[in-house]
């Protein structure tokens, strides 16, 4: 789990590289300095893709680890589900022979 955190968070941290290139190249003089507006207008209209492009990356990507997020929950539910039918059908006699830590891990994770 901690290696595809990692793994997203490295790919946000190269995003953000990338539109602080942009900004760093937006700001440096020979864009403000340039005479002819047409150049700014062409300049600022491929910043704006660019950073489409990264934001669209970025959605994309969120979109991704929401999904996971949701698949994660509904096998969390799911094996409750399981857990929860299991204990109705063991007999009453079956759950008296259980050890009591095997009780507390059974209570554990139906808490989980």
């Amino acid at each position: 789990m901690s290696t595809i955190i990692s793994s997203k968070i490295s790919y946000f941290e190269n995003h953000k590289k990338r539109l602080d290139f942009i900004n760093e190249d937006l700001n440096t003089p020979h864009i403000s300095e340039s005479k002819h507006l047409s150049d700014r207008i062409h300049y600022l209209i491929n910043y704006n893709k660019q950073i489409e492009i990264a934001h669209n990356g970025i959605n994309n990507k969120y979109q991704v680890l929401l999904r996971q997020v949701d698949d994660m929950k509904s096998l969390l539910i799911f094996g409750r589900k399981v857990i929860v039918k299991h204990d109705d059908v063991v007999p009453e006699r079956s759950k008296s022979q259980y050890s009591r830590n095997e009780r507390a891990a059974d209570i554990d994770t139906e808490q989980h």
